[in-house]
């Protein structure tokens, strides 16, 4: 079965409406003890294949997720990729780079504030801004607030700093759109 398909249906399944943002579903989409083999696998395979393309690169991998339009799934993905790359013991890092609709801190049960855009304009320092998520053995940078210009925000020497400086700490930074 094609991979995408996979990851569709779950992503469909698990959302009962394009809109709703319960608790039940933030919870249930993430991947888990619980999830469906299938699911599992696919991503584990979307792992292996990730890994495989960029086994040539040195250092850190930093993968952003994104996609045409809204609802078609990017935090889902983005977070159960990050996820499937924490169950590898490699050292992950989450940031949540939409920051005119952030989602991530939802699913991860985190507060939105002292996040990206606030390190971006030197508000608080990075060490305050990373959140560790003990049950998904990754680290998360939330949006912060939502600031008035983010396409400024996330072009900026800024963000190009801060990534160099995050890519020594981690094997892996995925980054949700």
């Amino acid at each position: 079965m094609n991979l995408l398909k996979i990851i569709g249906e779950f992503n469909e399944k698990k959302a009962n409406s394009r809109h709703e943002e319960s608790a039940v579903r933030r919870v249930n989409s993430l991947l888990s003890d619980e999830t469906d083999f299938i699911v599992n696998e696919a991503y584990k395979t979307a792992r292996t294949n990730v890994m495989f393309a960029l086994s040539s690169e040195k250092g850190c991998k930093k993968i952003i997720v994104t996609s045409a339009s809204p609802g078609e799934g990017k935090t889902t993905t983005c977070l159960n990729l990050a996820i499937a790359f924490a169950q590898t013991e490699a050292k992950v890092l989450v940031i949540d780079g939409d920051l005119r609709k952030p989602r991530i801190y939802r699913h991860l049960g985190l507060t939105r504030e002292d996040g990206l855009s606030d390190v971006l304009c030197g508000m608080i320092p990075l060490e305050k801004a990373i959140k560790h998520c003990e049950k998904q053995n990754l680290d998360c940078i939330t949006s912060g607030q939502i600031p008035p210009n983010p396409a400024e925000l996330l072009s900026s020497t800024e963000m190009e700093q801060l990534l160099a400086e995050l890519g020594q700490r981690y094997d892996y930074i995925f980054i949700d759109t």
